[in-house]
């Protein structure tokens, strides 16, 4: 059973790696009968036009004169992308507001402290605790060094090494809102709401 042919739907990716995920006329299916084309942001630069940037996060850096400049927010200033914007506000063509994403799904991501300023941007622009927006995070077992070549980790190992990752970048969100209390119940809120899951890809 497809989407009703009047239902509007935006896709947006951001990418953190320095490759083109999507061609440039790829279209994403959403169902049997709609496809949409995707705004595509690499947030760090790409290979192709030598704009990939590196660097440290930017949260705790910026003020430090000696580390300003390795951050990634600093370097950020100097790459432009009209389409970054619409990563979270996508605007409807039949509507005179920005909504917001109903859903944002992340894979591939380490989700780890060298980014954390992107995700805090992300989660107060979608207004994370009072707002509807649902965090789905995939995973897929990681290959085990010490194994046989090829091996992967059980799933359920893979399983809970995602879950703490995705609790400690939630606690660490957590720990920056106003009401100290609603960061310390912002995953058991998520999870009452169905917002929040970890799934194999």
């Amino acid at each position: 059973m497809g989407l009703p042919n009047n239902y509007k739907t935006e896709v947006s990716i951001l990418d953190f790696n320095f490759t083109d995920s999507l061609d440039e006329n790829d279209k994403i299916s959403i169902s049997n009968n709609i496809e949409v084309d995707p705004v595509v942001v690499n947030i760090h630069g790409s290979y192709k036009n030598s704009t990939a940037i590196f660097g440290i996060d930017g949260t705790d850096n910026m003020e430090e004169e000696n580390s300003r400049h390795f951050t990634k927010t600093y370097r950020l200033l100097s790459l432009s992308n009209p389409n970054i914007r619409s990563v979270i506000h996508a605007h409807h063509e039949n509507r005179n507001d920005n909504s917001l994403p109903d859903m944002i799904k992340f894979y591939g991501h380490s989700l780890s402290e060298a980014d954390y300023s992107y995700f805090q941007s992300i989660f107060d622009g979608i207004n994370l605790y009072e707002g509807n927006t649902r965090l789905i995070f995939f995973y897929r077992p990681r290959r085990d060094n010490t194994a046989v070549e090829g091996a992967r980790i059980p799933d359920n190992d893979a399983a809970n090494e995602m879950k703490d990752k995705v609790t400690k970048l939630l606690l660490t969100y957590g720990n920056t809102l106003t009401n100290k209390d609603h960061g310390k119940n912002l995953i058991h809120k998520l999870i009452l709401e169905g917002r929040l899951n970890v799934l194999p890809i």
